[in-house]
């Protein structure tokens, strides 16, 4: 049985020994627009104004879509490498 591994990177989230790339995700450059929006439009707000508060939910609410789509992202590629791997082994 021959022994693979998988490399970490920064320009692809995982490089598998069998050279199969796992792609990083672009969730924040696809996300980033908005975000920049919401967050000139919070800073232009008074502090303690109802609609700054409102905006400040928005705003988290974005980001969190951006953590979500990276979370998202890890699952499948960890769930891929369980299922079409013979072991999966953490070594730091």
């Amino acid at each position: 049985m021959e022994k693979q591994g998988a490399d970490l990177g920064v320009l692809a989230l995982a490089t598998v020994s069998d050279r199969t790339s796992i792609e990083n995700p672009h969730s924040l450059k696809s996300c980033l627009r908005k975000i920049k929006r919401l967050q000139r439009e919070v800073s232009r707000r008074k502090k303690g104004n109802a609609k700054r508060e409102k905006t400040c939910q928005k705003l988290a609410q974005a980001h969190l879509r951006v953590a979500n789509f990276r979370k998202n992202a890890l699952h499948q590629a960890t769930s891929w490498l369980a299922r079409t791997k013979s072991a999966v082994v953490w070594k730091t």
